[in-house]
Protein backbone atom coordinates (compact mmCIF):
# COMPACT_ATOMS: atom_id res chain seq x y z
CA UNK A 1 0.00 0.00 0.00
CA UNK A 2 2.95 2.05 -1.16
CA UNK A 3 0.73 4.73 -2.59
CA UNK A 4 -0.58 6.04 0.40
CA UNK A 5 2.90 7.71 1.34
CA UNK A 6 2.72 10.31 -1.56
CA UNK A 7 -1.36 11.45 -0.09
CA UNK A 8 -0.15 12.00 3.45
CA UNK A 9 0.69 15.72 2.92
CA UNK A 10 -2.89 15.93 1.36
CA UNK A 11 -4.74 13.53 3.38
CA UNK A 12 -2.88 15.12 6.96
CA UNK A 13 -4.95 18.45 6.18
CA UNK A 14 -8.56 15.93 5.64
CA UNK A 15 -11.13 17.02 8.77
CA UNK A 16 -9.65 15.47 11.97
CA UNK A 17 -11.41 12.47 13.40
CA UNK A 18 -14.50 12.87 15.51
CA UNK A 19 -13.44 13.16 18.80
CA UNK A 20 -17.11 12.86 19.95
CA UNK A 21 -17.27 9.24 18.57
CA UNK A 22 -18.01 6.42 20.31
CA UNK A 23 -15.03 4.61 18.24
CA UNK A 24 -12.19 4.07 19.57
CA UNK A 25 -10.58 4.71 15.85
CA UNK A 26 -12.24 7.92 15.25
CA UNK A 27 -11.10 9.06 18.86
CA UNK A 28 -7.30 8.79 17.33
CA UNK A 29 -5.70 11.36 15.76
CA UNK A 30 -5.83 11.80 11.96
CA UNK A 31 -1.86 11.08 11.58
CA UNK A 32 -2.21 7.92 13.31
CA UNK A 33 -5.06 6.45 11.28
CA UNK A 34 -3.15 7.21 7.92
CA UNK A 35 -0.37 5.22 9.48
CA UNK A 36 -2.82 2.49 10.04
CA UNK A 37 -4.04 2.76 6.69
CA UNK A 38 -0.51 3.25 5.32
CA UNK A 39 1.61 0.23 7.34
CA UNK A 40 -0.68 -1.95 8.53
CA UNK A 41 -3.41 -2.71 6.15
CA UNK A 42 -3.62 -4.54 2.67
CA UNK A 43 -5.75 -2.26 -0.08
CA UNK A 44 -8.61 -4.79 0.21
CA UNK A 45 -9.06 -3.89 3.67
CA UNK A 46 -7.85 -0.46 3.64
CA UNK A 47 -10.96 -0.03 1.45
CA UNK A 48 -13.33 -2.16 3.28
CA UNK A 49 -12.47 0.27 6.46
CA UNK A 50 -12.94 3.67 4.75
CA UNK A 51 -16.31 2.47 3.51
CA UNK A 52 -17.37 1.81 6.97
CA UNK A 53 -18.57 5.36 7.65
CA UNK A 54 -18.51 8.93 6.63
CA UNK A 55 -16.03 10.00 8.79
CA UNK A 56 -13.42 7.32 7.50
CA UNK A 57 -14.13 8.46 4.01
CA UNK A 58 -13.47 11.66 4.60
CA UNK A 59 -9.96 11.06 6.22
CA UNK A 60 -8.83 8.44 3.93
CA UNK A 61 -11.15 8.34 0.34
CA UNK A 62 -12.10 5.26 -1.30
CA UNK A 63 -10.96 6.54 -4.73
CA UNK A 64 -7.80 7.59 -3.63
CA UNK A 65 -6.98 3.72 -2.08
CA UNK A 66 -8.29 1.94 -5.66
CA UNK A 67 -5.47 1.75 -8.19
CA UNK A 68 -4.29 0.23 -10.90
CA UNK A 69 -3.75 -2.86 -9.45
CA UNK A 70 -6.63 -3.31 -7.50
CA UNK A 71 -8.88 -5.18 -9.60
CA UNK A 72 -6.40 -7.80 -10.54
CA UNK A 73 -4.81 -8.34 -7.14
CA UNK A 74 -7.54 -7.01 -4.13
CA UNK A 75 -10.79 -7.44 -5.77
CA UNK A 76 -10.96 -11.02 -4.89
CA UNK A 77 -10.07 -10.26 -1.38
CA UNK A 78 -12.61 -7.69 -1.30
CA UNK A 79 -15.03 -9.26 -2.46
CA UNK A 80 -15.20 -11.98 0.07
CA UNK A 81 -14.82 -9.09 2.74
CA UNK A 82 -18.25 -7.79 1.87
CA UNK A 83 -19.30 -11.23 1.49
CA UNK A 84 -18.79 -12.02 4.66
CA UNK A 85 -20.15 -9.02 6.32
CA UNK A 86 -23.54 -6.94 4.46
CA UNK A 87 -23.40 -9.53 1.87
CA UNK A 88 -26.26 -12.22 3.49
CA UNK A 89 -28.13 -12.59 0.30
CA UNK A 90 -24.94 -12.65 -1.98
CA UNK A 91 -22.16 -14.62 -2.60
CA UNK A 92 -18.94 -14.29 -4.45
CA UNK A 93 -18.80 -15.86 -7.87
CA UNK A 94 -14.70 -16.33 -8.36
CA UNK A 95 -15.80 -17.20 -12.26
CA UNK A 96 -17.16 -13.70 -12.74
CA UNK A 97 -16.06 -11.77 -9.71
CA UNK A 98 -18.65 -10.16 -8.65
CA UNK A 99 -21.16 -10.92 -5.57
CA UNK A 100 -24.37 -12.69 -6.88
CA UNK A 101 -27.26 -12.76 -5.04
CA UNK A 102 -28.71 -16.03 -4.45
CA UNK A 103 -32.31 -17.11 -3.96
CA UNK A 104 -33.83 -18.71 -0.15
CA UNK A 105 -35.00 -21.46 -2.88
CA UNK A 106 -31.81 -22.55 -4.35
CA UNK A 107 -30.63 -25.96 -3.81
CA UNK A 108 -29.13 -28.51 -5.84
CA UNK A 109 -32.49 -29.82 -7.23
CA UNK A 110 -32.87 -26.42 -8.64
CA UNK A 111 -31.00 -24.86 -11.68
CA UNK A 112 -30.86 -21.08 -10.45
CA UNK A 113 -28.15 -19.58 -12.09
CA UNK A 114 -27.14 -16.27 -12.30
CA UNK A 115 -27.16 -14.97 -15.64
CA UNK A 116 -26.65 -17.84 -17.05
CA UNK A 117 -22.94 -17.21 -17.61
CA UNK A 118 -21.18 -18.88 -14.34
CA UNK A 119 -21.62 -22.64 -15.69
CA UNK A 120 -20.30 -21.60 -19.29
CA UNK A 121 -17.18 -20.16 -17.91
CA UNK A 122 -16.46 -23.30 -15.75
CA UNK A 123 -19.07 -26.03 -16.41
CA UNK A 124 -17.98 -27.60 -13.07
CA UNK A 125 -20.39 -29.73 -11.54
CA UNK A 126 -21.15 -32.95 -9.47
CA UNK A 127 -23.77 -35.28 -10.82
CA UNK A 128 -26.08 -37.15 -9.78
CA UNK A 129 -27.88 -39.88 -12.09
CA UNK A 130 -29.07 -39.57 -15.42
CA UNK A 131 -32.49 -40.77 -15.41
CA UNK A 132 -33.56 -38.75 -12.31
CA UNK A 133 -36.78 -36.87 -11.53
CA UNK A 134 -35.09 -34.52 -9.49
CA UNK A 135 -31.58 -34.92 -10.34
CA UNK A 136 -29.26 -33.45 -7.25
CA UNK A 137 -26.47 -31.32 -9.23
CA UNK A 138 -24.24 -29.72 -7.11
CA UNK A 139 -22.36 -26.61 -8.18
CA UNK A 140 -19.67 -25.43 -6.50
CA UNK A 141 -22.03 -22.41 -5.42
CA UNK A 142 -23.80 -24.96 -3.70
CA UNK A 143 -20.53 -25.84 -1.65
CA UNK A 144 -19.98 -22.45 -0.92
CA UNK A 145 -23.44 -21.25 0.01
CA UNK A 146 -23.59 -24.56 2.61
CA UNK A 147 -20.24 -23.25 4.36
CA UNK A 148 -21.12 -19.91 4.33
CA UNK A 149 -24.25 -20.25 6.19
CA UNK A 150 -21.82 -22.78 8.65
CA UNK A 151 -19.30 -19.62 8.97
CA UNK A 152 -21.11 -16.48 8.83
CA UNK A 153 -24.55 -17.49 10.12
CA UNK A 154 -28.07 -17.99 8.73
CA UNK A 155 -28.63 -15.13 6.57
CA UNK A 156 -25.58 -15.78 4.55
CA UNK A 157 -26.12 -19.27 2.70
CA UNK A 158 -28.32 -22.08 2.37
CA UNK A 159 -29.13 -24.90 5.26
CA UNK A 160 -28.37 -28.12 4.58
CA UNK A 161 -32.08 -29.34 4.16
CA UNK A 162 -31.81 -27.95 0.84
CA UNK A 163 -29.62 -30.89 0.55
CA UNK A 164 -32.23 -34.04 1.58
CA UNK A 165 -33.59 -34.47 -1.84
CA UNK A 166 -35.39 -37.89 -2.62
CA UNK A 167 -36.30 -38.50 -6.26
CA UNK A 168 -36.95 -41.64 -8.42
CA UNK A 169 -35.96 -42.69 -12.21
CA UNK A 170 -38.43 -41.95 -15.27
CA UNK A 171 -36.49 -44.92 -17.18
CA UNK A 172 -37.33 -48.54 -16.76
CA UNK A 173 -35.23 -49.43 -13.74
CA UNK A 174 -36.38 -48.07 -10.83
CA UNK A 175 -33.98 -46.37 -9.03
CA UNK A 176 -34.09 -44.85 -6.31
CA UNK A 177 -32.14 -41.82 -4.28
CA UNK A 178 -31.89 -40.04 -1.05
CA UNK A 179 -29.62 -37.87 -0.14
CA UNK A 180 -28.48 -36.00 3.20
CA UNK A 181 -25.42 -34.01 3.54
CA UNK A 182 -23.23 -32.90 6.71
CA UNK A 183 -20.30 -30.36 7.81
CA UNK A 184 -17.29 -32.08 9.17
CA UNK A 185 -14.15 -29.89 10.37
CA UNK A 186 -14.98 -27.10 7.90
CA UNK A 187 -15.94 -28.82 4.53
CA UNK A 188 -18.93 -30.15 3.07
CA UNK A 189 -19.66 -34.24 3.29
CA UNK A 190 -22.95 -35.81 1.54
CA UNK A 191 -24.52 -39.35 1.29
CA UNK A 192 -26.68 -40.54 -0.60
CA UNK A 193 -28.61 -43.97 -0.55
CA UNK A 194 -29.65 -45.93 -3.85
CA UNK A 195 -32.11 -49.34 -3.89
CA UNK A 196 -32.90 -51.11 -6.70
CA UNK A 197 -35.82 -53.38 -6.38
CA UNK A 198 -36.28 -55.50 -9.36
CA UNK A 199 -39.13 -57.93 -10.04
CA UNK A 200 -37.37 -60.22 -12.69
CA UNK A 201 -34.83 -62.54 -13.67
CA UNK A 202 -31.24 -61.63 -12.82
CA UNK A 203 -30.63 -61.77 -16.67
CA UNK A 204 -33.20 -58.87 -16.95
CA UNK A 205 -31.75 -56.70 -14.39
CA UNK A 206 -28.05 -57.40 -15.59
CA UNK A 207 -29.47 -55.97 -19.11
CA UNK A 208 -30.70 -52.69 -17.32
CA UNK A 209 -27.62 -51.94 -15.41
CA UNK A 210 -25.77 -52.33 -18.54
CA UNK A 211 -27.47 -50.02 -20.84
CA UNK A 212 -28.56 -47.42 -18.18
CA UNK A 213 -26.37 -44.37 -17.12
CA UNK A 214 -26.91 -44.67 -13.03
CA UNK A 215 -23.75 -43.42 -11.11
CA UNK A 216 -21.89 -43.20 -7.74
CA UNK A 217 -20.33 -39.93 -8.47
CA UNK A 218 -19.43 -38.76 -11.48
CA UNK A 219 -16.97 -41.43 -12.11
CA UNK A 220 -18.42 -44.57 -11.26
CA UNK A 221 -21.50 -46.50 -12.75
CA UNK A 222 -23.55 -49.59 -12.68
CA UNK A 223 -22.15 -49.98 -16.45
CA UNK A 224 -19.90 -52.72 -17.21
CA UNK A 225 -18.88 -50.72 -20.52
CA UNK A 226 -17.71 -48.01 -18.00
CA UNK A 227 -14.04 -47.07 -17.07
CA UNK A 228 -15.11 -47.10 -13.65
CA UNK A 229 -18.21 -49.88 -13.12
CA UNK A 230 -19.24 -50.94 -9.63
CA UNK A 231 -17.15 -54.15 -9.55
CA UNK A 232 -19.76 -55.94 -7.06
CA UNK A 233 -22.31 -56.14 -9.91
CA UNK A 234 -20.22 -57.18 -11.97
CA UNK A 235 -18.75 -60.96 -10.39
CA UNK A 236 -20.67 -63.89 -11.95
CA UNK A 237 -20.31 -67.42 -10.62
CA UNK A 238 -21.11 -70.20 -13.32
CA UNK A 239 -24.31 -69.14 -15.39
CA UNK A 240 -25.48 -66.58 -13.11
CA UNK A 241 -25.09 -62.74 -13.79
CA UNK A 242 -25.24 -61.43 -10.48
CA UNK A 243 -23.79 -62.87 -6.90
CA UNK A 244 -25.28 -62.00 -3.71
CA UNK A 245 -23.05 -59.58 -1.18
CA UNK A 246 -22.85 -58.13 1.75
CA UNK A 247 -21.73 -54.57 2.66
CA UNK A 248 -18.85 -54.83 -0.28
CA UNK A 249 -16.80 -51.52 0.10
CA UNK A 250 -15.01 -49.81 -2.60
CA UNK A 251 -14.34 -46.02 -3.53
CA UNK A 252 -13.66 -44.10 -6.79
CA UNK A 253 -10.24 -43.52 -8.15
CA UNK A 254 -10.75 -39.87 -9.16
CA UNK A 255 -12.38 -38.74 -6.31
CA UNK A 256 -13.11 -38.95 -2.46
CA UNK A 257 -15.78 -40.86 -2.52
CA UNK A 258 -16.20 -44.50 -0.32
CA UNK A 259 -19.61 -46.68 -1.12
CA UNK A 260 -20.50 -49.92 0.09
CA UNK A 261 -22.87 -52.14 -2.18
CA UNK A 262 -25.65 -55.27 -1.19
CA UNK A 263 -26.51 -57.38 -3.12
CA UNK A 264 -29.63 -59.85 -2.03
CA UNK A 265 -32.19 -62.09 -3.00
CA UNK A 266 -35.48 -61.44 -1.25
CA UNK A 267 -37.23 -64.84 -1.79
CA UNK A 268 -40.56 -64.37 -1.46
CA UNK A 269 -43.56 -64.37 -4.03
CA UNK A 270 -44.66 -60.97 -5.04
CA UNK A 271 -47.64 -61.39 -7.98
CA UNK A 272 -46.73 -64.06 -10.39
CA UNK A 273 -42.58 -63.34 -9.32
CA UNK A 274 -40.68 -65.90 -7.15
CA UNK A 275 -38.55 -62.87 -5.43
CA UNK A 276 -36.79 -59.55 -6.06
CA UNK A 277 -33.47 -58.78 -6.36
CA UNK A 278 -32.58 -55.74 -3.95
CA UNK A 279 -29.73 -53.79 -4.52
CA UNK A 280 -28.57 -51.11 -2.24
CA UNK A 281 -25.87 -48.86 -2.48
CA UNK A 282 -24.74 -46.12 0.33
CA UNK A 283 -22.18 -43.77 -0.99
CA UNK A 284 -19.83 -41.08 1.06
CA UNK A 285 -18.58 -37.97 -0.80
CA UNK A 286 -16.31 -35.33 0.62
CA UNK A 287 -16.72 -32.08 -1.26
CA UNK A 288 -14.08 -29.70 0.63
CA UNK A 289 -14.70 -25.93 2.04
CA UNK A 290 -16.24 -24.16 -0.62
CA UNK A 291 -13.83 -21.50 -0.57
CA UNK A 292 -12.56 -21.67 -3.93
CA UNK A 293 -13.48 -23.65 -7.35
CA UNK A 294 -10.19 -24.42 -7.64
CA UNK A 295 -10.04 -26.65 -4.35
CA UNK A 296 -8.05 -29.94 -5.44
CA UNK A 297 -11.29 -32.00 -3.68
CA UNK A 298 -13.68 -30.44 -5.61
CA UNK A 299 -12.07 -30.44 -8.79
CA UNK A 300 -11.80 -33.68 -8.29
CA UNK A 301 -15.35 -34.79 -7.53
CA UNK A 302 -15.88 -33.12 -10.51
CA UNK A 303 -13.39 -33.83 -12.85
CA UNK A 304 -14.50 -35.90 -16.03
CA UNK A 305 -12.87 -39.27 -16.45
CA UNK A 306 -10.06 -40.26 -19.04
CA UNK A 307 -8.41 -43.53 -19.63
CA UNK A 308 -5.53 -44.26 -17.78
CA UNK A 309 -5.39 -41.62 -15.27
CA UNK A 310 -6.51 -42.11 -11.59
CA UNK A 311 -6.73 -39.21 -9.68
CA UNK A 312 -6.87 -40.81 -5.74
CA UNK A 313 -5.00 -44.35 -5.11
CA UNK A 314 -7.78 -46.80 -3.94
CA UNK A 315 -8.36 -46.77 -1.10
CA UNK A 316 -9.26 -43.86 1.01
CA UNK A 317 -10.87 -45.77 3.48
CA UNK A 318 -7.83 -46.99 4.17
CA UNK A 319 -7.14 -44.29 6.83
CA UNK A 320 -5.78 -43.74 10.81
CA UNK A 321 -7.95 -43.28 13.72
CA UNK A 322 -6.58 -39.88 13.85
CA UNK A 323 -7.61 -39.16 10.31
CA UNK A 324 -11.47 -40.80 11.26
CA UNK A 325 -11.67 -38.39 14.10
CA UNK A 326 -10.92 -35.14 11.75
CA UNK A 327 -13.42 -36.21 8.89
CA UNK A 328 -10.77 -37.39 6.49
CA UNK A 329 -12.67 -40.69 5.33
CA UNK A 330 -15.76 -40.53 4.30
CA UNK A 331 -17.82 -43.87 5.00
CA UNK A 332 -15.86 -43.89 8.46
CA UNK A 333 -17.15 -40.17 9.64
CA UNK A 334 -21.17 -41.32 8.40
CA UNK A 335 -20.17 -45.22 10.07
CA UNK A 336 -19.64 -43.12 13.22
CA UNK A 337 -21.40 -40.50 13.52
CA UNK A 338 -24.09 -40.79 10.96
CA UNK A 339 -25.83 -43.84 12.38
Amino acid sequence: MGQLASWLPQLASAPRANANSTSLLLQMPVEIILHIYEKHLPLESALALSLTCKDLSAIVPPSKIIGPHFDFFSRPHFLLLLERDPGRDHYCCHDCLVLHRFSPEDGPALYILPNGDCRKRDPMYFFGSHYMIYSSNKSHRHVRLALNRHLFGPPHGLPLERFQLESWSYYSLRWHEKWSARIVQGELFVSCKRTIRWLGDAHGLRRNLDADRYSVCSHVHTGSHWILPISELHRMVQASPLVQWKDAVGSCNYCLTDYDTTIEWQSRSVRRWEGAWLITSVSYHRLGDGRSPSDPVWRAATARVSWGRTRYDSVSLQISTEDVERGRGSIAYFATRHH
